[in-house]
């Protein structure tokens, strides 16, 4: 089990023009978690660091957290523990 995460998770690499931004304009970066999915499905524009990993494995291991709780707690274990470089998380 890895911080708290207790089922499976995929990882979507998805086109940057699938999402838009708030003006809806095309061609915008996202790293983000669908909880409703089954399992869990990381998107993701571009590739994933060590750090987008455990935030969004944070999100899905405690849904209730808050966006700050998550941003703080990254960046908790980022200081604490050294990531794999970034070339692992290849997809």
């Amino acid at each position: 089990m890895l911080l708290g995460v207790k089922q499976s998770v995929r990882l979507e690499r998805i086109s940057p023009f699938q999402v838009t931004d708030d003006r809806g304009r095309p061609g915008c970066s996202l790293v983000g978690v669908v909880l409703s999915e089954s399992p869990p499905v990381i998107y993701h524009t571009r590739r994933l660091s060590p750090e987008d990993i455990v935030h969004e494995l944070l999100h899905i291991a405690h849904p209730n957290w808050s966006e700050q709780a998550v941003v703080q707690e990254t960046e908790r274990l980022g200081r604490s523990v050294r990531l794999p470089p970034p070339k692992i998380f290849r997809y």
